[in-house]
């Protein structure tokens, strides 16, 4: 255990320096999907994102309330505090369940949407690599929450990281279709 004075100062450094770095890692995920090369494009010459993109927030919604409703059955109604019957919400299993399903989903749902012409296995990856970095994220910003500045970037993040999975689902879903 770190005894000086100054500890706290380098431990919320280096959560920040966390953070940024998996903010990093799934902006540049997100970028790298959009340059994967197009095996074909659509007979007017320009490939549309509409039907993926549709399917992606279709599919990300359907999978966070599958994946909810699943993750506050399996998770238990274990209680954190045994005498009061309030903490017995299994409201953990409930969130775990959302972000793995809105993860599974947002591909699958932009894979079945485009007729099933990308390349799921890829966009799959790229989903659990960006909601990977966006838990580990805030996990780093949850480690030091003592510093109000660091709710400030909770929010945001928990947002950005599906916006990202959604976006990423579209556009590796259309560049890797051999219409």
């Amino acid at each position: 255990m770190i005894s000086s004075p100054h500890a706290p100062s380098l431990l919320s450094r280096a959560s920040a320096r966390t953070a940024r770095s998996c903010l990093l890692v799934a902006l540049l995920l997100t970028i790298a999907a959009g340059a994967l090369p197009a095996q074909r494009t659509q007979p007017s010459g320009v490939a549309s994102l509409g039907r993926p993109l549709a399917g992606a927030l279709l599919g990300g919604a359907a999978g966070a309330l599958a994946g909810g409703i699943a993750g506050l059955y399996i998770g238990g109604n274990r209680c954190s505090s045994p005498g009061s019957s309030d903490t017995c919400l299994g409201l953990e299993g409930l969130a775990v369940g959302t972000v793995v399903g809105f993860t599974l989903g947002a591909p699958v749902g932009a894979y079945l949407l485009d007729h099933r012409r990308g390349s799921l296995p890829t966009s799959l990856l790229a989903s659990v690599a960006i909601g990977g970095a966006g838990v580990a994220a805030l996990a780093a910003l949850e480690r030091n929450v003592e510093h109000p500045r660091r709710r400030t970037f909770q929010v945001p993040l928990a947002i950005a990281v599906p916006v990202f999975q959604v976006v990423t689902a579209a556009i590796i879903e259309r560049r890797t279709s051999g219409q």
